[in-house]
């Protein structure tokens, strides 16, 4: 219901029928000690149901808690008109609430571009860091957010479906380190909606949020419904019951990991080293555990292109029997073993040892230590027949290859169908035939997909994954100079 903001009367949470939704919000932020007397808090506004009734159950609650208000509100540079229209309408509220106001633009299509990573993804790391400026302009304790106790339950599904850890299945957290708080999060949809409704409060709808292009909107609209008709009419309470649980749990298995770190880690935010014989006597879950706790460190927290088979290929490179061994991974850091020690560190990974890299399909992987890069696509298109060989460039079959795909050096034993042959073939071998110096063979990348190779880059693709005139989608790979 568009229009004027119209301001809900901050006097509610002292007497009549609404004093129960500002009750349970105002027992949420309590449970979760979410504010203290005297916050600054940035609240993020988008102009949508949530973060407007958000903002005025916060208003309610400011005599409480004695807080102050910065009202933020960030332009995706997505929706064109309709983004403009979302600004102006916040603007228009927070002067009516006698409110500061913060805005921005950001061209979030160019920084998905930019930084090889989803529309969604680009559009939440924008979002947070425009937090983090007007939180450093305001001198801010909080950032104030709208998801309620629906979006936490889509979000649990959503990571369901996807297969995540228990650490995302706890879902999103009522309190998040640095400051950020979601005082809506055990309130439901319909509540917020009905709050909304009795006190007549204008808010805006996001075209996006009704279109099924998305993940979120497919389980908002047809999944949970589906599931509440046909299984569970109060699956949004399991969900969100459950993350309760699992939080707990991961609570105490993230102070447990705490202990057994205090003896196994040296070094400090740039590099740390741990005792691999050491890390081997407890339950392999743990070792996960350790291994992303070292990633954040070494990060500082941020652990968003940090993925489940980035874990799994570090895990690979401790029981791996090769001496020593270089991981390239993620946000500028490598992963080498020596002997009997790991090490994280920030920064370019030296090319003299065994080397190995996660593809990103799609995408662009860097290969700094060799001063090369990976440019991968998925094609659909029909194909007519066999394609000129470029050494430099692969097609391959990509219904035949098990992702995620690895990059990495020879090693002794590897073997492959050379294109156009049908026996395997020992790279060895295949080196000697193609007088390869034996100095540069552990510098050419192998790409590996389950375990099989399926081009040695820069020379031959494997016979049995070439792309035929059936393959239905292509992958290209493409070896390049770097940057």
């Amino acid at each position: 219901m568009p229009g004027k903001p119209r301001p809900v009367c901050v006097e509610l949470h002292k007497g009549g029928k609404e004093l129960s939704f500002i009750s349970k919000v105002k027992a949420t932020v309590e449970k979760y000690r979410m504010l203290q007397k005297g916050d600054e808090v940035i609240v993020g506004v988008s102009g949508g149901l949530d973060s407007v009734v958000l903002l005025h159950v916060l208003m309610a609650l400011r005599d409480d808690f004695d807080l102050s208000f910065v009202v933020a509100h960030m332009d995706h540079g997505i929706r064109g008109e309709e983004s403009r229209r979302d600004a102006d309408f916040v603007r228009d509220l927070a002067q009516d609430l006698g409110l500061r106001f913060e805005t921005a633009v950001i061209d979030v299509p160019a920084l998905a571009r930019r930084e090889r990573i989803s529309l969604q993804e680009a559009a939440r790391e924008a979002r947070y860091d425009f937090y983090e400026e007007v939180r450093k302009k305001y001198h801010g304790q909080k950032v104030s957010l709208g998801q309620t106790a629906d979006d936490q339950a889509e979000t649990i599904l959503m990571r369901v479906i996807r297969g995540a850890s228990l650490r995302g299945l706890k879902g999103i957290p009522p309190v998040r380190e640095g400051g950020y708080i979601r005082p809506l999060i055990e309130v439901s949809r319909e509540e917020v909606e009905r709050f909304a409704d009795e006190e007549g409060l204008s808010f805006i709808t996001d075209s996006s949020n009704i279109k099924d292009i998305y993940l979120r909107n497919k389980v908002r609209h047809d999944l949970i419904p589906h599931i509440e008709r046909e299984y569970n009419p109060r699956i949004r309470v399991g969900l969100t019951r459950m993350a309760s649980i699992l939080s707990r749990e991961d609570d105490y298995l993230d102070r447990k990991t705490e202990e057994i770190m205090a003896g196994l880690i040296k070094g400090d935010g740039e590099e740390l080293s741990l005792d691999i014989p050491g890390l081997m006597v407890f339950h392999e879950a743990m070792w996960y555990r350790v291994l992303q706790k070292m990633l954040a460190i070494v990060l500082g927290g941020d652990l968003r292109r940090i993925k489940t088979a980035h874990l799994d290929a570090i895990f690979r490179l401790l029981v791996h029997r090769a001496p020593n061994k270089v991981l390239c991974l993620p946000q500028g850091i490598h992963a080498e073993k020596h002997y009997t020690e790991l090490f994280i560190r920030r920064g370019r990974p030296p090319a003299v040892y065994p080397f190995e890299y996660i593809v990103d399909v799609p995408g662009v992987t860097p290969l700094e230590g060799l001063g090369k890069k990976l440019v991968t696509r998925i094609e659909r298109e029909e194909r007519g027949g066999p394609m000129d060989i470029d050494a430099k460039v692969a097609y391959l079959d990509d219904d035949k290859l098990t992702h995620p795909l690895i990059l990495r050096s020879f090693e002794e034993g590897d073997r492959f169908v050379p294109l156009g042959m049908k026996g395997h073939k020992k790279l060895k071998d295949f080196f000697i035939d193609a007088k390869v110096p034996k100095a540069l063979r552990r510098c050419i990348p192998l790409l590996i997909s389950g375990g099989t190779v399926v081009w040695v880059v820069g020379y031959r693709v494997n016979e049995c994954f070439k792309f035929t005139e059936g393959s239905k989608r292509v992958l290209r790979a493409e070896y390049l100079d770097y940057p």
